[in-house]
């Protein structure tokens, strides 16, 4: 199974090792969580009429999209970040995701997508940078050009 899922490898004469997520895995793992994160914010700010009284976190926000396998996707993504990325990073997100809540419930009260979005992708480039990242790509896969300046910094992701 976690051969399967890409997080062991099987080595010739060695058996089962861990597998290694280098710079690009990672940046491919965050462009599909993103993509899977962005449709799932602008459901869940679509049909989120009243506020939750639960404080909103990431498990109330995949069950808010309404999509349960793209809420499974995206905790088997997040699940492998960890792995490359390890526990400092997955607390500073922590943190992260913290700080944006009231904006992003402000929104889904609202049902502003839009806002929602924007909110989500704020987040989402904080994100990136405390991974390590330092640039952003566009859908061709190159730095925008407002980031070049950076692509010395560190990893692009």
């Amino acid at each position: 199974m976690l051969a399967r899922e890409g997080l062991l490898v099987m080595e010739p004469r060695r058996g089962c090792c861990v597998a290694a997520i280098g710079v690009e895995g990672v940046a491919r793992l965050f462009d599909v969580l993103e993509l899977l994160e962005i449709q799932l914010v602008r459901e869940a700010a679509r049909h989120e009429i009243v506020a939750h009284s639960a404080p909103l976190d990431l498990r109330l926000l995949l069950e808010m999209g309404g999509n349960r396998h793209a809420g499974e996707a995206i905790g088997r993504l997040r699940e492998k970040l960890l792995l490359a990325l390890g526990p400092s990073y997955g607390q500073a997100e922590n943190t992260l995701f913290e700080r944006i809540t009231p904006a992003l419930a402000a929104a889904f009260v609202r049902q502003d997508q839009d806002e929602a979005e924007r909110v989500w992708r704020d987040y989402a480039i904080a994100r990136r940078r405390l991974a390590g990242c330092r640039t952003q790509r566009h859908a061709a896969g190159q730095p925008s050009p407002t980031d070049r300046r950076l692509i010395d910094s560190g990893p692009m992701c």
